[in-house]
């Protein structure tokens, strides 16, 4: 198998870069997956019966994530085995999932965050629309980075529900007399 299933070359998502995420397929069914080409393997299926088998049997990252660097590179590692492996060609193949029969789903939990504006740029538009007419940044921006508490139930994936729209947030926590006076606003 050249490791690039269904790719050309050029494709970034190849064996060098073989970026982790959870889908659904038509079914309901969740697995945890691995891009290659225009691809999703379905890795919650291919380490079944496998020492990583924990890591994916629910579909989601959360043990993965937790079990840190070595076993992320173990992983890895065996996922461009299976893939470069002749041998496997065939089991590997039947464990692919074309990209658009598939929905991403958030892949892990998101307990909690802090965001920090840490790039100027971001941080004067940010600032530009808090602060309209003064500075953009405060004083002590340079030295002290500002950050935020963020809310973890704003985090989804881009095509989390079926419309694709972003996640309403409450009216309070919007800025400006512009706001509507519903509860809920998008």
């Amino acid at each position: 198998m050249t490791g690039r299933p269904g790719s050309g070359p050029g494709d970034p998502y190849g064996l060098h870069h073989l970026p982790y995420g959870t889908v659904q397929d038509a079914t309901g069914r969740v697995a945890a997956a691995v891009r290659v080409g225009d691809s999703a393997l379905d890795l919650t299926r291919l380490t079944q019966g496998t020492e990583r088998a924990p890591l994916f049997a629910d579909g989601y990252l959360d043990a993965f994530l937790r079990a840190g660097a070595a076993t992320w590179s173990a992983v890895r590692e065996f996922v461009r085995e299976r893939l470069t492996d002749p041998a496997a060609e065939p089991a590997v193949r039947s464990l692919l999932m074309p990209l658009d029969g598939v929905t991403p789903l958030l892949p892990f939990t998101v307990a909690d965050y802090v965001d920090f504006y840490a790039s100027e740029h971001p941080a004067t538009n940010v600032g530009r629309i808090f602060r309209p007419g003064g500075d953009p940044l405060t004083a002590n921006w340079r030295p002290l980075p500002i950050g935020y508490h963020g809310r973890a139930g704003t985090a989804s994936s881009a095509r989390t529900d079926s419309s694709a729209t972003p996640r309403a947030r409450y009216a309070s926590a919007r800025r400006g007399d512009w706001i509507s006076r519903r509860s809920w606003v998008s």
